[in-house]
């Protein structure tokens, strides 16, 4: 019992150290609830954890009386600011073991970071930017680190999803980092290492950069315009809210400036004045003006009306046809083809072949390696990519459109040409092009079943043999000409080949002509009547060759390169200019750009700038190099981008954003054709 006695008497606290005890949980009890629980508790267990601590201030008074044992006294303060239960549930440690620096930036498109002390305090005031984010436990799972990314940038809720990003060393350009790094902390400190800062990008949708918060920003200072003070922060914006002129000298690049051009309107004014005595004729004046004004603007209405009304009695029939192919779709089943960019031709045969296709579902285009969803761009560059592979592998001939079938006995044994012919058909119902590279003789056979090549001048002729015996009877003058050139071994057997009979020693120049057409009906049409046979099978998908046979001219644009040029104006006018508000501080920097911009096209069709014409834009643009028929389901939206060096595309509703950041044409003109030639394809 003594020795009882002792180890209870042991365990107590002297009268000095209750003293001190009761001290400390005196001050301990007064204090505010720490920032980790505040955050991470609810209302109800703040209100309980203030009263445990009022109880044990009232247990604190008995101490004297009966004193406990320090392991009581211990648990008494950790049961006061014991850690929540979610906290607990998370495993997380009362250490921090990871600190890390996350920039979250507004823009989809954005590519380089924030540089400009008013770009990062938008950025701080809608909050977002740079914060600093604390980590107890480095394996949380990917929803909880999401949550914990949405608690610090509240708007980033907004963006449909978020990437990682890091600067590129020696660089303000970032690149993407792996989505490994989005499934925990740990996983992002292993990728980035000691780098400082890690930069997060929404994924689908633009931030606002309204402000929610209010930062310090010096003394106030009186608006000249309205009277009313204004912190020196916010008085730059308000200027231009107030009504006040924001001028931007744009003397480098148009060869005058605002006071200038100011001037000028003064005169123009004073001159004015003069040239009139009277309101009355002034009044005369402007009467007649808007006569003439009118007579105008209804001639310019009656043309554009006759051209409207043409294109659209010519579309008409084809809209309404493809909209009755477009109801044998299953919406409600998806069929997605995983294709490689520089392997779209193999990897579309391929899935072809297999059990699961079928055109008559809604079609998704997924490029292996780009995280863009198919909303219209990647089947539109699907199909285009497409075309140009099938015309290299499966048709020779000249380059400008006249092209005819490869002999492919083998393809024909694997049903390639029927699957050419499903694609082709898809791509017409998907907004594409179909493969309008073909000769009109090839077009004829399909429609007609007839073999015509009557057309088809030397030029055509892919084969350069059957080009040197051709061109050499055409050109013939006497019999003895004719007679050498089909003597000749390859051209004989060119020419047997058709089953012309007739001795070579006994033709003459009345021969000229059944010679050459013997040779053209056999060698481009006759000789590959089985791979037209197939191609046109697969035409059949949808009845798409029956609605062709039945109207030839209207659908003979998807078969047949029309002359129809591309031009500066056509662009300009399939464009939506979204600008900021007249008065805005951005106001003259898009007009600014968006002249660069006309300047651009105009020298892509004047000057031809190699590998970047206006076809190369559209591609860039739209994902096709040539306007559809029924032009682009999607509407196309120019917007200006505020920071940005890079011009971008996307792909939902077809967007371009100009960066206005340049500040010279010649800058502007670089980056553009830097953009075009360099583009890898949607999300790459």
């Amino acid at each position: 019992m003594a020795g009882q006695g002792d180890d209870r008497g042991d365990d107590r606290l002297s009268p000095n150290q209750l003293e001190k005890a009761t001290k400390a949980i005196q001050i301990l009890a007064g204090l505010d609830i720490p920032d980790t629980i505040s955050k991470r508790s609810s209302s109800d267990d703040v209100l309980a954890a203030a009263d445990r601590c009022l109880a044990t201030f009232n247990n604190s008074q008995r101490l004297k009386s009966k004193p406990p044992s320090k392991r009581k006294a211990k648990d008494e303060v950790l049961s006061i600011f014991k850690r929540s239960k979610a906290a607990t549930k998370l495993g997380e440690s009362s250490k921090c073991l990871w600190k890390h620096s996350f920039v979250c930036l507004a823009y989809c498109g954005q590519t380089r970071i924030p540089t400009t002390e008013i770009e990062k305090d938008d950025l701080l005031r809608a909050g977002l930017g740079e914060k600093e984010v604390e980590f107890f436990n480095m394996e949380i799972g990917a929803e909880a680190f999401r949550d914990l990314l949405y608690d610090k940038f509240p708007p980033l809720r907004c963006g449909g999803g978020f990437e990682f990003l890091k600067c590129i060393p020696n660089s303000r350009n970032m690149e993407v980092l792996s989505p490994v790094t989005l499934s925990s902390p740990l996983a992002l400190k292993t990728r980035v290492g000691t780098t400082k800062r890690t930069y997060i990008r929404p994924l689908q949708q633009d931030l606002e950069l309204s402000a929610i918060f209010d930062l310090p920003s010096g003394p106030e200072e009186e608006c000249l315009k309205c009277g009313e003070y204004f912190n020196l922060g916010k008085l730059a914006s308000h200027i231009s809210s107030c009504g006040r002129k924001v001028e931007i000298d744009l003397t480098d690049e148009y060869g005058q400036s605002s006071s200038k051009v100011k001037e000028e309107n003064t005169g123009i004014r004073n001159d004015f004045e003069k040239e009139f005595d009277s309101i009355e004729d002034s009044k005369y004046y402007f009467d007649a003006v808007l006569e003439l004004e009118n007579d105008i603007v209804q001639t310019v209405m009656e043309q554009s009306s006759k051209e409207i009304t043409a294109a659209c009695n010519e579309q008409a029939p084809l809209m309404m046809k493809i909209g009755e192919m477009k109801k044998q779709i299953d919406t409600d089943e998806t069929m997605f083809l995983d294709v490689r960019r520089g392997f779209v031709l193999i990897d579309a045969m391929r899935q072809a072949t297999k059990k699961k296709f079928n055109p008559y579902q809604l079609l998704k285009i997924r490029f292996v390696g780009e995280s863009a969803i198919d909303h219209g761009g990647p089947k539109r560059e699907f199909f285009h990519l497409l075309a140009l592979d099938v015309s290299n592998n499966y048709f020779s001939g000249a380059d400008n459109g006249s092209r005819f079938l490869i002999n492919n006995i083998i393809g024909v044994q694997d049903r390639k040409y029927y699957y050419l012919g499903v694609y082709f058909v898809l791509s017409v119902l998907y907004g594409g092009n179909g493969f309008p590279f073909m000769h009109d003789s090839l077009f004829n056979y399909l429609v007609y079943q007839s073999i015509d090549t009557s057309t088809v001048s030397v030029d055509n002729i892919p084969d350069q043999t059957l080009k040197f015996l051709v061109n050499k009877v055409l050109e013939a003058e006497t019999d003895d000409d004719i007679q050498i050139s089909c003597s000749i071994d390859e051209s004989l057997d060119l020419l047997l080949a058709t089953g012309f009979r007739k001795a070579v020693c006994n033709l003459t120049l009345e021969d000229r002509n059944d010679i050459r057409n013997a040779l053209l009906n056999y060698h481009l049409i006759a000789k590959v009547k089985a791979e037209l046979d197939q191609f046109a099978e697969g035409l059949q998908t949808f009845g798409f060759l029956s609605f062709v046979k039945a109207d030839p001219h209207t659908w003979r644009p998807y078969f047949i390169q029309t002359d129809k040029e591309l031009t500066p104006d056509i662009i300009k006018g399939m464009l939506s200019v979204e600008y900021s508000a007249k008065g805005s501080v951005d106001r003259p920097l898009e007009e600014r750009t968006y002249m660069f911009f006309v300047d651009f096209l105009d020298d892509c069709y004047e000057e031809g700038i190699s590998g970047c014409d206006l076809s190369n834009f559209l591609l860039f643009l739209t994902g096709t190099s040539r306007i559809p028929l029924l032009g682009f389901e999607e509407s196309i939206t120019l917007l200006f981008l505020k920071y940005g060096n890079f011009p971008t595309v996307s792909t939902c509703g077809i967007e371009i954003r100009l960066p206005t950041i340049h500040d010279t044409y010649e800058k502007f003109k670089d980056i553009m054709i830097h953009a075009i030639k360099g583009n890898d394809g949607f999300g790459g």
